[in-house]
């Protein structure tokens, strides 16, 4: 009789352990939705791709970067730019429109393309404590690399010390800088 119930009390246990591995799975197969249309894509890293191509001038690493924002204020931000959307309010300017629609042709102009990502910090959107609920859950978006504390690389450009080159280099090495990431520049005289 003790045998019988071990072996019962095993294979509820493994039954227990399947149930788990395949609720895992699902997680992990849980699509991630665009901002801005109905795309959905495997993982956070393809949707912020397809954000960057299809409603340029959208780069949320950049954005990052450039304003230096720690872990709850990409959060904060995030939650912030999805309940906008979801309400076609612009993140941005807190205009409202009747349909997802045009609230993208609004995106889309000339005059307000800068309006795809929220205002930076310091906004007082990043002290809202509600924003930092989820609308959804689980939203794979919170659990993937993109909202983690950023590392950037160091670069290191190099260049001529004088003339043209020097113009170049200065110019490239500002580029870096202003997208927030840390550059190092290597001026490199001739000498014979």
């Amino acid at each position: 009789e003790e045998e019988e119930e071990e072996e019962d009390d095993d294979e509820e246990q493994e039954e227990q352990e399947q149930e788990e591995e395949e609720g895992e799975e699902v997680m992990e197969e849980e699509p991630t939705v665009c901002f801005y249309c109905e795309q959905r894509f495997t993982d956070a890293g393809q949707m912020l791709w397809h954000c960057g191509r299809a409603h340029p001038p959208f780069d949320w690493q950049r954005f990052r970067y450039r304003h230096r924002m720690d872990f709850y204020q990409c959060v904060r931000a995030y939650h912030h730019l999805r309940r906008c959307v979801c309400a076609h309010r612009c993140a941005h300017c807190a205009a409202e429109y009747p349909t997802a629609l045009s609230l993208r042709e609004h995106l889309a102009s000339p005059s307000t393309r800068h309006h795809v990502l929220p205002p930076p910090p310091p906004h007082p959107l990043y002290a809202d404590p509600t924003l930092l609920q989820p609308l959804s859950t689980p939203d794979p978006f919170l659990h993937s690399r993109a909202l983690a504390e950023p590392h950037p690389e160091l670069v290191v450009v190099f260049g001529a010390s004088r003339g043209l080159g020097r113009a170049i280099l200065c110019s490239l090495a500002a580029r870096v800088r202003s997208s927030g990431r840390p550059c190092v520049t290597v001026a490199v005289g001739r000498k014979l």
